[in-house]
C-alpha cells in the first residue's frame, strides 16, 4: 500500500512566524519563493526543478477535471486510518490518509483573511486543495488488488455515499 507524498505550498505573508519556525527546525531553513525540495529525515535537502508542472499545485488544481466528496467512511490499517474519497461523477472511491484531511481545519482558519477551502480535486494519483493563501497536494493510497482496503473501495464504489450519508 503506498501513500504520503505531499506538497504544501503556502504565502510566506500569511504564514506565522510560530509556523516558520517549526518549518525550519524540520528541514533546517525556509525555501525561496519558487524554490522547491524534498527534505527527508537524516538526507540534505533536495532541491527539485521548480519548472516541472507537477510542483505548480494551484495550476494543477485548477486543471483537475475530477471532483470528489470527503466521506465518512474509513478504513484503518496498520494502526493507519484511511479516509475515503468519491468521485462525484462516477461514484469510484480512492483512499488518502486521514492527515492529510485532518489538516483542512476550518477552526484554524483566519476568518478575515482566508477563503474557505476547495477541494478535493485532482486525478487518479494526487488530489488537491486550495484557497488564496495554499495549495496543498496529496498523493492517494493505491491498495494491492484484492486486498482487503482495495475490496472495500470497490464495494463502497457501488453506493452513493454522500447521498445516503453513511457512517462507516
Amino acid at each position: 500500500m503506498r501513500g504520503g507524498t505531499w506538497v504544501i505550498r503556502v504565502n510566506k505573508e500569511f504564514l506565522p512566524n510560530k509556523e516558520k519556525a517549526a518549518v525550519i527546525e524540520l528541514t533546517g531553513e525556509m525555501p525561496l519563493t519558487g524554490e522547491v525540495f524534498k527534505a527527508m529525515k537524516k538526507r540534505e535537502n533536495q532541491y527539485l526543478i521548480n519548472s516541472n508542472p507537477v510542483w505548480d499545485i494551484e495550476t494543477q488544481f485548477e486543471e483537475a477535471e475530477l471532483v470528489f466528496s470527503v466521506t465518512r467512511a474509513m478504513y484503518e490499517s496498520d494502526g493507519r486510518i484511511i479516509r475515503v474519497l468519491q468521485n462525484k461523477g462516477n461514484n469510484t472511491c480512492t483512499a488518502i490518509d486521514e492527515v492529510f484531511i485532518s489538516l483542512i481545519d476550518e477552526n484554524a482558519m483566519d476568518q478575515e483573511k482566508e477563503t474557505m477551502v476547495e477541494g478535493p480535486v485532482g486525478d487518479h494519483r494526487i488530489m488537491y486543495w486550495k484557497n488564496n493563501i495554499m495549495a496543498m497536494a496529496a498523493g492517494i493510497i493505491k491498495p494491492e488488488e484484492n486486498t482487503p482496503l482495495a475490496e472495500y473501495l470497490q464495494h463502497l464504489s457501488h453506493m452513493e455515499l454522500e447521498k445516503k450519508k453513511m457512517l462507516y
